[in-house]
């Protein structure tokens, strides 16, 4: 049985990376973010809940102090809370490892290559690069499991996907274990993106996938992400607290060891 993308990036972590433990965790109306020990942060998106299900906070005691290996862990589970806790707490533990070599600061439109006259489709709205694709006369089918503007049912995805060849995926496909199906439709695509606040920039995470670029971010200032992601705010509120990262995503290699950030 094939490795799921959900334990692929669990793994790419080492005894002593779990053994971090947790300084804050703020779970917000739209995102979770997590600040180490260290003061590196991670963010994840929150899923909109629907009651108030089992919890790794079930037991009313506060995160921190906690070692992100007891996190870690529900990456992928069915409750989305837990897995959003688990994608913020790694993205801050690959905060620690340093950049992987390849990634460049900029913006997933900078790293890609998409041509006119193609078919992309993207799963999950992002409407500022919608509207930059649209405007270099790039065909764009945006899906998602929201009802957005100009976005067609989530259903639709795959049979949009086998017939496009940029696929943009959203990371919190990874949240929600929606993304090793998507993977599955998108292998004759010339580039396969995930991107987004959410993504966790481990290339290791990735191997033997479609994917050919991971477009993410690094925190650089927790506190006040912490404050905008407390007060519900989104990622166009705390974007100015982070900096962009792509990298490419060689298919099917080995990748580079990691460089310090």
């Amino acid at each position: 049985m094939a490795m799921t993308v959900c334990t692929k990036i669990i793994n790419t972590f080492e005894k002593n990376d779990l053994e971090k433990r947790i300084e804050l965790a703020q779970i917000g109306m739209l995102y979770t973010a997590v600040k180490l020990e260290s003061g590196v942060a991670g963010v994840a998106y929150s899923f909109p809940r629907k009651g108030c299900g089992p919890s790794v906070i079930r037991s009313g005691q506060s995160l921190k102090g906690t070692p992100a290996g007891e996190i870690v862990p529900s990456l992928g589970s069915n409750n989305l809370a837990d897995s959003s806790l688990a994608l913020a707490t790694i993205n801050a533990l690959a905060s620690t490892k340093g950049m992987p070599r390849g990634a460049v600061l900029g913006d997933v439109l900078e790293a890609i290559d998409i041509r006119t006259q193609e078919t992309v489709c993207m799963v999950g709205c992002f409407f500022p690069v919608m509207e930059r694709l649209k405007n270099r006369q790039i065909t764009v089918k945006s899906v998602d499991l929201e009802q957005k503007p100009g976005a067609l049912p989530a259903g639709k995805a795959f049979a949009i996907l086998r017939e496009s060849q940029v696929a943009l995926i959203t990371a919190t496909t990874v949240i929600n274990s929606t993304i090793d199906p998507l993977l599955e439709a998108v292998k004759h695509c010339r580039e396969v993106v995930i991107l987004g606040p959410s993504t966790p920039l481990l290339p290791l995470g990735f191997k033997d996938t479609p994917v050919t670029c991971l477009a993410g971010i690094r925190v650089k200032e927790p506190d006040e992400l912490f404050r905008i992601v407390g007060e519900g705010g989104g990622f166009r509120f705390f974007k100015s607290c982070t900096r962009k990262f792509t990298m490419r995503v060689s298919r099917g290699e080995q990748q580079s060891p990691l460089k310090a950030e």
